[in-house]
């Protein structure tokens, strides 16, 4: 079978010398020499990744009084070897709001729809998390997956802040749900609408886990967009030399806000995690096995009403999905009359023994695959 091979070390350093590119960025030695010393054992993608994000000083935003008149107009200087270039930003209107930051309308040399994002601390790892993701989920042509983030930056009001692609028009997966889900009656149609933007999720975690050690920790309904425009239609997709799928969906999923992310080894503390000023003394083992996809699950099962507009066969799934989380029968207790606050759901998954076997990304895709083959065709799993 033909099989993808994935960014080597080297290639991956190589892309985010060059993206992280400023005068102070030293995590490799002098810019341009991104390739010039051998990938050790020790160090993996995710080291080589923690390695320069930790090293990764982002430059200042100077005003720009060059003839302009407006207040929010910015430029900075990258280099990389003997490139040298200009990057003039200019800060639009408020966007959007989260828990933890802001979203605002920005031009890029004058052109172009882009985000800018703000926090309430420094976001230069949810920036580099994010930007790693959407490398290497664009490695295999998944280019839509992740927003593309282009510049991270120390404003002069709101600190390290960063822009990336305006991803529109969109919903957030619960609003398409509660919009187009036929509430009177349970129908395969409802299912097919919640599991072909599941399988879609749980190949780019798949991807991820096994590419950055990546777990998004914050995977819920409002972190998952949908892009009605562009539906899939028999999409292939080379996860591992092991793995071929096809994906069919009416919708794309976009997977933002990495606030939360973490990078690291299954049984050792995390590499790096976006959250460090707000969880500093939380030990978490990054990956966890299921967790992602755990997430979403539960924050899904949550909601009575979607619950009751699948059928039996789906919440079999989810069941399944659900159970025999460290012996608990997390499914059972998901189902009870009382709807959970969604916000909670990340407390289910915050001890250093946590896992979810049955929420694996490849048994979630095999489950899919077997039930729904008209979303997902599955070939070649081995072990």
């Amino acid at each position: 079978m033909e099989t993808f091979k994935p960014p080597g070390a080297n290639e991956f350093r190589e892309f985010f010398t060059k993206f992280l590119s400023s005068p102070t960025s030293t995590a490799t030695g002098a810019p341009g020499s991104a390739s010039s010393a051998p990938i050790s054992r020790d160090q993996s993608v995710p080291y080589i990744l923690a390695a320069l994000i930790r090293a990764y000083e982002p430059p200042k935003l100077v005003r720009d009084l060059s003839g302009h008149t407006e207040l929010n107009s910015y430029s900075y200087t990258r280099r990389f070897g003997q490139e040298t270039s200009t990057i003039g930003l200019e800060f639009g209107g408020f966007a959007d709001k989260g828990n933890y930051g802001m979203l605002y309308y920005s031009l890029r040399n004058g052109y172009g729809s882009y985000l800018l994002k703000t926090g309430l601390r420094s976001l230069k790892e949810e920036a580099c998390l994010q930007q790693a993701a959407y490398y290497i989920l664009g490695a295999y042509g998944l280019d839509w997956a992740v927003p593309q983030v282009y510049d991270i930056i120390e404003h002069p009001r709101y600190g390290v802040c960063f822009t990336m692609d305006n991803v529109e028009p969109v919903l957030t997966f619960g609003d398409y749900l509660i919009s187009y889900m036929k509430w009177k009656h349970q129908c395969r149609e409802n299912d097919i609408m919640v599991f072909e933007i599941v399988a879609q999720l749980a190949t780019y975690i798949l991807i991820l886990e096994a590419q950055l050690g990546l777990n998004h920790r914050d995977l819920k309904l409002n972190n998952v967009l949908m892009v009605k425009e562009e539906p899939l239609e028999n999409v292939v997709v080379h996860c591992s030399p092991h793995v071929k799928l096809k994906i069919t969906a009416s919708v794309r999923a976009v997977l933002i806000d990495f606030g939360f992310a973490c990078i690291g080894e299954l049984d050792r503390p995390r590499l790096l995690l976006s959250a460090n000023e707000f969880l500093p003394s939380m030990v978490d083992m990054c990956p966890k096995v299921g967790r992602d996809m755990f997430l979403i699950f539960a924050n899904l099962w949550n909601v009575r009403a979607f619950r009751r507009a699948l059928t039996p066969g789906a919440g079999l799934l989810f069941k399944r999905w659900l159970t025999d989380v460290r012996g608990k029968d997390w499914a059972l207790w998901l189902s009870s009359d009382i709807d959970k606050e969604l916000t909670q759901t990340y407390n289910m998954v915050n001890n250093a023994s946590f896992q979810a076997p049955w929420s694996r990304p490849i048994g979630v895709l095999t489950d899919i695959a077997a039930a729904y083959p008209e979303i997902l065709q599955l070939e070649s799993v081995v072990g």
